[in-house]
């Protein structure tokens, strides 16, 4: 899949996906900028039933900018 930079202002919402394609379904990481992420207030983790993890940043500052990604 072809990522792509996203920006967004101060107050805007995000949400990154992750859906891992493999059997049995996989634990999923979250980090940024190589560092492990967990849920907070501010960075929310949810584990969907079909396997997606989502990511959401209910109202992006300037502490959340930086590299995302998650890994299986």
């Amino acid at each position: 899949i072809k990522l792509k930079d996203q920006v967004l202002l101060e107050g805007e919402a995000a949400t990154l996906l992750c859906l891992p394609a493999a059997c049995p379904t996989p634990h999923i990481s979250w980090m940024k900028d190589k560092q492990s992420l967990q849920s907070e207030p501010s960075v929310i983790i949810v584990s969907c039933k079909d396997g997606r993890q989502l990511l959401s940043i209910p109202r992006a500052g300037k502490r959340h900018a930086g590299l995302y990604e998650c890994s299986a």
